[in-house]
């Protein structure tokens, strides 16, 4: 299944450079909960559904210890998750208050890029094909460099897919 996408124009007036300008933006489809993930992990191995949710759990739990410990924590084939934080200046080293001055804390996702025929690819994409959306004819694009920047803000807040199960 290829990844969607569809055109958009760039009307933002103040990106001079862009303005006016058509892009491919990627279309979400759906959501893949920890039920359809261990359906799909079942399906490839011998390992039971329960016993998936329990490896998630716990790595959750790993997860948020080493990253708090101040840990880069790497998942071959997946990426590595290290701690980030925001803050703002003083002039005076003697004048930082870090329960002043530190405004975020957040966690920075860098997928895993393997080097493939001279382009980094995020091992994540490798392969991946794309599809404009509503494209009648089954037309899929092999896009080769795949993987640019850094993939993502991580995020601290928002749901947690494996506590939130019922």
């Amino acid at each position: 299944m290829p990844i969607l996408f569809r055109k958009y124009q760039n009307n933002n007036a103040k990106m001079t450079n862009c303005y006016g300008k058509y892009y491919a933006k990627p279309v979400v489809v759906g959501t893949a909960t920890v039920e359809d993930l261990c359906d799909a992990i079942e399906e490839k191995c011998t390992v039971h559904s329960a016993d998936i949710v329990a490896v998630l759990r716990a790595l959750k739990t790993v997860l948020k210890e080493k990253i708090q410990m101040g840990f880069r924590v790497e998942l071959p084939g997946i990426g590595a998750f290290k701690p980030s934080l925001r803050s703002t200046g003083v002039s005076n080293v003697d004048e930082f208050d870090a329960a002043k001055h530190i405004k975020r804390l957040r966690i920075v996702y860098t997928p895993e890029k393997t080097l493939e025929q001279g382009h980094y690819v995020t091992s994540l994409l490798a392969g991946a094909k794309v599809r404009e959306f509503g494209s009648l004819l089954p037309k899929d694009v092999t896009v080769t460099n795949s993987g640019s920047g850094n993939g993502g803000n991580g995020g601290n807040g928002g749901s947690d897919p494996i506590e939130d199960r019922p």
